[in-house]
């Protein structure tokens, strides 16, 4: 049973992303979701006290830090609150490696769909709704997708990782 709860963090870190391509938003339910799931995570398996705090505050900082970014318009507000979210879930331990393989996940999406956005759609794939708004919209980029991939890619390296 205690799997299970370590299993929500990257089962809800891919429904993240996935709503992130569909509808370039991130559901406040969906990081909701994961901040409410990490206490019973941290419970199971057995952190310290002063390691979760300093989670929770890495977490602030890294919420601060980036509705800064959102208020220069450089990055969605979905996006900043499901960084904060995993940095309770990666821990200060592993943030370093999981911001840079998020920017380098963030910076190979951004270049496919810039490569895809360059060329006309094909009409089967415009009648698909979601396909037909990656397409469209210029200046946005689905970055929970580049979120997603490096909290996943990170995960086996947390205290959470239960295998």
């Amino acid at each position: 049973m205690s799997s299970l709860v370590f299993l929500i963090f990257p089962a809800l870190m891919i429904v993240a992303a996935i709503c992130d391509v569909r509808s370039f938003l991130i559901p406040n339910r969906v990081t909701a979701a994961i901040a409410a799931a990490w206490p019973f995570a941290v419970l199971l398996a057995g952190m310290g006290m002063m390691d979760a705090m300093w989670s929770v505050l890495l977490a602030g900082g890294v919420l601060f830090f980036c509705f800064g970014l959102f208020a220069f318009g450089w990055l969605g507000g979905g996006d900043a609150k499901l960084l904060a979210v995993t940095t309770l879930w990666i821990g200060p331990a592993v943030l370093p490696a999981f911001l840079f393989v998020t920017v380098m996940a963030g910076a190979g999406l951004a270049i496919v769909l810039l490569t895809f956005r360059r060329f006309p759609l094909p009409v089967m794939a415009s009648t698909v709704g979601w396909v037909s708004q990656l397409h469209e919209r210029k200046r946005d980029i689905p970055y929970g997708v580049a979120i997603a991939a490096g909290a996943i890619y990170t995960w086996p390296a947390t205290a959470f990782f239960p295998f």
